[in-house]
């Protein structure tokens, strides 16, 4: 689950190939508080626990979108952070689910979202790596080991 490689899941703006960065917004509204660039990695949605905006009048089905981008980091001694709108979760080192509760523009997002396994993303190198609090993603670490 997470980030599979060669797999393609439906996304509200296209299909989301998660060898690729998330580096290309659509026009659609952006309903899943997507981020796009070299730090945003395709998450899959948990199917037994579907997306849904929460409003005063009800409930938003998202059941349509399957995965969404979202920026990531890899954090010392916590491992792989993802955030969503402006909530930053920290997945578990092992991968697997975490619960969403998000304040979006339209409303609140819940649902849950796939973590890939910690080393998919943050090698365990890293976590020697000194003087910094956080590790960026894997082309800052590129970056660092060409200094």
């Amino acid at each position: 689950m997470g980030i599979r490689r060669g797999f393609r899941r439906l996304r509200l703006n296209g299909l989301c190939n998660a060898q690729q960065l998330c580096q290309f917004p659509g026009a659609l509204q952006n309903f899943a508080m997507e981020e796009f660039g070299s730090n945003s990695i395709c998450l899959d949605h948990d199917r037994q626990d579907p997306w849904r905006i929460q409003t005063e009048i009800g409930f938003s089905d998202l059941k349509m979108l399957g995965a969404s981008c979202h920026r990531h980091r890899c954090v010392r001694g916590s491992g792989l952070e993802v955030t969503i709108g402006n909530s930053t979760y920290t997945c578990p080192l092992e991968g697997g689910s975490i619960k969403l509760n998000v304040e979006a523009p339209s409303g609140r997002l819940l649902g849950s979202v796939h973590c890939p396994i910690c080393e998919t993303l943050c090698p365990m190198e890293l976590y020697g790596w000194k003087n910094a609090d956080h590790f960026g993603t894997l082309a800052d670490l590129e970056l660092a080991l060409v200094e």
